[in-house]
């Protein structure tokens, strides 16, 4: 079985495939390549195209059926069993040939499973510095396939639509890699899917929605990277998303379920036009670059059951005023909250350590609250700070502070027993007004408020008790 193993080489990590059959060496960044037709199916002579409907009685003989019009048809529908060998001259009447439209929906594919690399062929369509692409740009599968195969569709860069089955259980790495036009609005995931598997939308940029199913539970490496999701359900079912998972979507509001593990880092990161962030309580862990970049949220609550944030974990949230940090947090890594616009911080009395830079940048502090007892160990935490803010600290603790390294710099250092508390945070979901109903802050409708979460009803945000 072909097996495809890609590592990304672009900020962050070189994306390699290496395959038994020699799919490709690299994946090579798109603006790298140049992109064309075959020359082959691009010679410019005269062709008058047609559709064909091909019945065909035994497997592997869509070739023969075809004959000379294998170059001759734009627009192809296939009835009866078909084979690997049947995938394979598909592919051909794809990029020698001029078929743009493939129906299968009557098609009995053996095994019920597209095969791996069904359209893709690497000795073909990687020739120096050009990638030739096939000519596929819409394609109906049968109504009983199980499984799409290990890039399936990988630099199928002219898919527009797709229709996918409801008796999928499975899409393999990489499956629609590179599928830059691919718009399928919405592309409705079956409830059988219980994962999203690694690059399986890879540089998909033209794909806006996708809705994922409440059978869901993972999300696997850069799945979704580059896409151009402006919106995503995580539903609750979901228990881990990994590595650069939506680095460079379009999201504009998150909701992270609470029974979901955060793995890798960067999962997150680029997302230029997210503003509305809802961490949900039951998370544990911000990995390292988890929203970084995130340039457009003013406003973020780290929950009560975090207790380590990442380094660079929000790092370059420029427009971030409003910080809640809750009781619980133990340990802020490196240059976390780099380079935000926070005029007030809060740091929680359970907060034992802080990295270095972890919030320099911050050039307009105006007041600092550390309810630590014991001063959090840190050096460099607040580097290029002004050394005259106000730093509040609880009462008996100041001497602390002055002789503890790194806050030893703040020469207003002030006691008190009265410190801010965190409270909702103001983001504006269009949600029914005056109904009763309750809502979470993304605008869906709850039926069983959890304790301690954030809801909208009535048109006014409360934290749900006991």
């Amino acid at each position: 079985m072909n097996k495809i193993i890609t590592l990304l080489c672009c900020m962050f990590v070189a994306l390699q495939l290496m395959a038994s059959d020699g799919i490709a060496d690299f994946l090579k960044e798109e603006q790298r390549m140049e992109v064309r037709r075959h020359p082959r199916a691009s010679r410019g002579d005269s062709v008058e195209l047609k559709t064909m409907h091909i019945t065909l009685s035994e497997a592997g003989t869509l070739e023969a059926a075809l004959g000379d019009d294998i170059e001759r048809v734009d627009s192809l529908y296939i009835n009866g069993p078909v084979n690997d060998d049947d995938i394979k001259t598909m592919w051909k009447s794809t990029f020698y040939g001029y078929v743009s439209y493939l129906n299968l929906q009557d098609a009995d594919i053996e095994g019920k499973r597209l095969p791996d690399i069904a359209f893709y062929d690497s000795k073909e369509q990687h020739i120096g510095i050009y990638t030739y692409i096939i000519e596929l740009k819409e394609i109906v599968l049968p109504d009983d396939l199980e499984e799409i195969g290990e890039g399936a569709f990988y630099w199928a860069a002219g898919l527009e639509q797709i229709t996918i089955p409801s008796s999928l259980t499975r899409i393999k790495e990489s499956a629609f890699a590179f599928c830059g036009k691919l718009k399928t609005d919405p592309l409705i995931l079956p409830i059988g899917i219980k994962t999203i598997e690694p690059y399986c939308f890879y540089g998909c940029h033209s794909l806006k929605n996708v809705i994922l199913p409440e059978s869901l539970e993972s999300i696997k490496v850069s799945s979704f990277y580059q896409c151009a999701l402006t919106e995503i359900n995580l539903p609750e079912s979901l228990k881990s998303i990994e590595l650069m998972a939506f680095t460079g979507s379009r999201l504009k509001k998150l909701f992270v379920p609470g029974n979901c593990n955060l793995t890798g880092m960067g999962i997150f990161s680029s997302c230029f036009e997210l503003t509305d962030v809802y961490i949900s309580d039951g998370i544990t862990n911000i990995p390292e670059r988890f929203l970084y970049q995130g340039i457009s949220i003013s406003e973020l609550r780290i929950p009560c059951s975090v207790t380590t944030i990442g380094r660079d974990a929000f790092k370059g949230l420029y427009a971030l005023e409003n910080l809640y940090l809750e009781e619980g947090l133990s340990e802020i890594g490196d240059e976390a909250f780099m380079n935000s616009s926070l005029k007030q911080l809060v740091l929680p009395s359970t907060l034992c350590s802080m990295g270095n830079n972890s919030f320099y940048g911050n050039s307009k502090f105006e007041r600092i609250y550390c309810k630590a007892v014991i001063p959090p160990v840190q050096s460099t935490a607040f580097e290029d700070s002004q050394k005259d803010v106000p730093l509040y600290v609880p009462v008996g603790t100041a001497d602390a502070y002055r002789n503890a390294t790194g806050w030893s710099m703040f020469t207003n250092i002030i006691e008190t027993d009265s410190f801010p508390t965190s409270g909702a945070i103001d983001i504006t979901v269009d949600v029914p007004q005056a109904d009763g109903a309750k809502y979470d802050i993304t605008g869906r409708r709850i039926e069983n408020p959890a304790k301690g979460q954030i809801y909208i009803q009535n048109g006014k945000k409360y934290i749900q008790p006991d």
